[in-house]
């Protein structure tokens, strides 16, 4: 039986839910959005972040962010209804983010550098 928790094995429940987390568009921007972020909270002394301080990323991650709140907010927040902590989960990554990444990039990047 597909279903059936006693036939999986051991580990395959946790990599499906995090397949399944990971292929959601929200959360991969919600990521990128973390990484810009933490790029300006720890400076450019890391290399791995040096990209991700450049205006054209941060347009973008702004872009996609909102594209993915926008998407939300008007084709599926209808889909179905939460309640408790999935439900203030669902608010702060589909509304509080995309808004919090969009008044950052604002303040943040330059509207000269912006091509």
């Amino acid at each position: 039986m597909a279903g059936d928790r006693r036939c999986a094995p051991a580990g395959a429940w946790t990599h499906d839910g995090i397949s399944r987390i990971f292929g959601f568009f929200t959360v991969l921007t919600a990521l990128l959005a973390a990484l810009v972020v933490t790029r300006h909270a720890t400076g450019p002394n890391y290399a791995v972040f040096r990209r991700a301080a450049s205006p054209v990323v941060m347009t973008t991650t702004a872009a996609a962010i909102t594209m993915a709140g926008s998407i939300y907010f008007l084709i599926l927040r209808h889909l179905w209804k939460l309640e408790g902590a999935q439900f203030w989960a669902d608010v702060a990554l589909h509304y509080f983010i995309p808004a919090l990444v969009v008044i950052f990039w604002a303040w943040t990047v330059p509207a000269r550098s912006i091509r």
